[in-house]
């Protein structure tokens, strides 16, 4: 196969490096699902495997692989085979004293009769602290940030934040950032039994207006957050065009030493309570 063109962003730039310094070559991207199949099976990718991602819902398949890496958000390497990918993943705390930190939960599709969280129909469990997002070609670790927060939280909160570790700093205006990366060599999330390199830029945030609009607050019938109980709320995702992706319920859990021992001195009189009232 033939080797691949001159990188044409800094995800196949940052590739390149790793992939010299150990002396890999990174050959051609393959065009459709049947030569991304093969390229997996011949880098030691059981077929079987490959199926199973198909079967299962919880994970992604080759078409979705497919997308990724034409979109630049994935570099895959061959022979052996691993997929390299570049993310964000940032911690939201409520304050700046980090007593909770702010975890997604689950996602969920919309009711056909009223639009909301339908709470019976659950598409995927999670239980991820903050926001984990695969950075998209020409985007540094700052804007990746950025983006993932307005995806996924709303566009009023990507604006709304002030950095705690204030990591952005260093990564902005640069194409060097990637010397910066926690590295990572495990099996995909998504894709189970491929290989993968994640390449974590992280960092801390504090997002008043959230912490406003959902802590220990009971949000109903907004247009962006529905309450569900005292620390969870639900966001709204579309897709690129406008239309529905899903429901995302989050949650805000104790993080801070007081914090956890407040919840669990809260939570003892409440079993108290309910032993004696049973």
């Amino acid at each position: 196969m033939a080797a691949a063109a001159a990188p044409q962003n800094v995800h196949e730039v940052c590739a390149l490096r790793l992939a010299r310094r150990a002396g890999i070559q990174i050959q051609k991207d393959p065009e459709t699902t049947s030569e991304l199949k093969a390229i997996l099976i011949r880098g030691g990718i059981e077929e079987d495997t490959i199926t199973m991602w198909h079967e299962n819902h919880q994970y992604k398949n080759l078409k979705k692989l497919l997308g990724e890496i034409k979109d630049g958000e994935t570099v895959l390497i061959h022979n052996p085979v691993k997929r390299v990918i570049n993310t964000v993943d940032v911690t939201i705390y409520n304050n700046d004293s980090h007593d909770y930190a702010l975890y997604e939960r689950g996602h969920y599709d919309k009711d056909k009769t009223t639009g909301k969280p339908d709470l019976n129909n659950e598409l995927k469990k999670r239980n991820n602290e903050g926001i984990l997002e695969k950075m998209k070609p020409s985007e540094n670790p700052q804007l990746a940030m950025i983006r993932g927060i307005k995806e996924e939280l709303g566009e009023k909160y990507s604006s709304s934040r002030h950095v705690t570790k204030n990591l952005g700093k260093q990564y902005k205006g640069t194409t060097n950032w990637e010397r910066l990366a926690n590295v990572q060599q495990k099996d995909s999330y998504s894709y189970p039994r491929l290989p993968a390199e994640y390449r974590r830029y992280r960092d801390e945030i504090v997002i008043p207006e959230l912490t406003k609009d959902t802590f220990n607050t009971q949000v109903k019938d907004s247009e962006n957050l529905v309450g569900h109980s005292k620390y969870q709320f639900f966001t709204r995702e579309t897709e690129d065009d406008g239309e529905f992706k899903r429901w995302i319920l989050w949650e805000w859990k104790a993080h801070s030493r007081a914090a956890v021992a407040e919840e669990l001195h809260v939570n003892r009189i409440r079993g108290a309570w309910r032993r004696r009232h049973n």
